[in-house]
């Protein structure tokens, strides 16, 4: 083969390769099972590999719809015989947060998708239930955060094991942490019935297997999120 001809078939490759990246993008922001599908079917993908399904949404993150991203994340355990499950443990497996702060660790981790809608629901009962109500009662209603936050959980806490005592307690502030967020940024909300910084602490007492976590923890994590929101669909929605 001349190198003319090499060059040639080298451009129809990449050109090749280019037209079916954009037709996995197309077919993912529309469903992401056909997305993944196609991915597969072109080559560029292991679908029954969880490890690789992982890598691909992760290292497309920036490029594919992230809620779309979300959705495939938190799909219920039966769906596909459990396999977008261990997709989500992979993927939290490929994210380091060795020494963040909890709140920049949660940050980073919904960098890459947004939670499923029922976040919103969940925050709006924050003005009705206290939050040892809503850790016990609502979590099985709205199982796709669930599962999602506590696979961060886990993550964190394997990788930061002097910050809390169990994953349960990560999960149970990240969940705390995520309503705090819509509730100081969202601007439905009015302003004077927004969580204050005593109200957030008083929250979260006893979270931390009937003791309270380090005040100055809590209080760095209120003036954080009150400076710096976590990016939620929600709330961009709402600031549009």
């Amino acid at each position: 083969m001349s190198e003319k001809q090499n060059l040639v078939e080298v451009y129809g490759s990449k050109k090749k390769r280019r037209a079916e990246e954009s037709e996995v993008i197309i077919r993912f922001n529309q469903k992401p099972s056909a997305g993944i599908a196609y991915a597969a079917q072109c080559g560029h993908i292991d679908p029954i590999d969880a490890v690789d399904v992982a890598a691909f949404l992760l290292k497309n993150k920036d490029i594919f719809e992230k809620t779309q991203i979300g959705e495939y994340l938190g799909r219920e355990v039966e769906y596909q015989g459990g396999f977008s499950l261990k997709v989500l443990h992979q993927y939290v497996r490929l994210l380091d947060f060795a020494g963040l702060e909890f709140d920049d660790a949660i940050r980073f981790f919904l960098s890459g998708f947004r939670l499923p809608g029922e976040a919103q629901k969940v925050s709006k009962l924050l003005y009705v239930f206290a939050l040892p109500f809503l850790l016990s009662h609502l979590f099985t209603q709205y199982a796709q955060i669930d599962r999602i936050m506590e696979k961060f959980a886990e993550r964190f806490t394997e990788q930061n094991p002097e910050v809390f005592p169990s994953a349960d307690v990560a999960f149970i502030l990240a969940f705390s942490i995520i309503m705090l967020n819509t509730d100081l940024h969202n601007p439905a909300i009015k302003e004077e019935r927004r969580m204050t910084k005593d109200g957030f602490i008083r929250n979260n007492r006893g979270i931390c297997d009937g003791q309270d976590l380090p005040e100055e923890l809590l209080t760095g994590v209120f003036d954080r999120i009150q400076n710096n929101p976590i990016s939620l669909k929600e709330d961009d929605e709402a600031r549009e």
